[in-house]
């Protein structure tokens, strides 16, 4: 059991309120996809959002918040937020606040042929 299993339900039924939700598994877990967009990453030890990259800077001074990186570079608009921190409940709104706004201006994950 990893320390996300129970972030899984609640992360789902809030993104479903929004909008068509698919479930697909990369990134080491599970990562959910709003409208044809990825919204949000649960991993094993915490959960990927992506929102609004004009934000940054301002989310990454919230509790528990670290910024996406990969291969040296930092990804505005993506962090990872350990999952003791989305079981205050006003930390979770807040995230998930965050990539439900930015949802319906991100670009669509392109389709791999």
């Amino acid at each position: 059991m990893s320390a996300t299993d129970d972030l899984l339900p609640p992360l789902y039924d809030a993104l479903q309120t929004a909008g068509v939700v698919e479930a697909q598994s990369m990134f080491r877990g599970t990562t959910l996809m709003l409208n044809g967009k990825m919204c949000v990453s649960i991993g094993p030890e915490d959960v990927m959002f992506r929102f609004d990259p004009q934000q940054h800077e301002q989310a990454m001074q919230r509790p528990g918040a670290r910024p996406m990186q990969q291969r040296g570079r930092e990804y505005r608009g993506y962090a990872f937020v350990e999952a003791a921190t989305l079981r205050l409940p006003q930390e979770l709104a807040y995230w998930l606040g965050l990539a439900l706004a930015f949802n319906p201006q991100a670009r669509p994950a392109r389709r791999r042929t």
